[in-house]
């Protein structure tokens, strides 16, 4: 691995949270816990900042969803404390559609 994807290039911020969303155990759209993308995007060299930066981004332009825990009373304090603030509102869990967790061409 080393940082690069299957092309030789520097992996970008977008392909490291799409290679952490497949680690956690994302695929076809399933829902992962921000907690667990900061866990995995870390481990990889990427600040929580920055990992939240780049799951914003990847938002706004459609290539994922972010959504609220829908029992909230399950949340730890953790997954509280790390969630991406949007709209008024608190996002917990993202998804990357299957189409999407490729690298873009």
């Amino acid at each position: 691995m080393g940082g690069r994807g299957s092309s030789g290039h520097a992996a970008t911020a977008e392909d490291k949270v799409r290679s952490a969303y497949r680690q956690s155990g994302g695929q076809d759209g399933s829902y992962v816990n921000v907690t667990a993308m900061h866990d995995r995007l870390e481990a990889m060299g990427m600040s929580p900042a920055d990992a939240d930066r780049t799951m914003t981004s990847m938002y706004r332009t459609q290539q994922a969803n972010l959504v609220p825990q829908e029992n909230q009373a399950r949340l730890s304090t953790r997954q509280r404390a790390e969630a991406i603030r949007l709209g008024g509102e608190d996002k917990h869990r993202i998804s990357i559609p299957e189409s999407k967790t490729s690298s873009r061409k």
